[in-house]
């Protein structure tokens, strides 16, 4: 299993909560992917809502340039399946994938 970091920071009154993950890549088994966003998510579910979260890392997708709420119109043209799982993740929390927005 990849090894993740999660740090907590208070800075000027507001918490961050940091986690860096590397995930399966494209090519890994569908078990080996359905146990990493699994475990992400419950994660993220764990921390809640009322700290900042920064997540980064490598996830092996490509999120496409579909422009809603979590894609901006800027980045790699194609989609893979780890870019829709990856979508799907940020779309149930919230979360923005800050590289198709620069």
């Amino acid at each position: 299993m990849n090894k993740n970091i999660t740090v907590n920071i208070n800075h000027l009154g507001i918490k961050i909560t940091v986690l860096c993950v590397h995930a399966p890549s494209n090519d890994k088994v569908d078990l080996e992917k359905d146990q990493f966003y699994e475990k992400l998510n419950e994660t993220l579910i764990n921390i809640g809502t009322t700290r900042e979260i920064i997540l980064l890392g490598d996830f092996n997708g490509h999120t496409g340039t579909k422009v809603n709420e979590v894609v901006g119109p800027y980045g790699v043209r194609r989609i893979n399946e780890n870019g829709e799982r990856l979508i799907d993740l940020c779309e149930s929390h919230n979360l923005r994938i800050t590289n198709g927005y620069f």
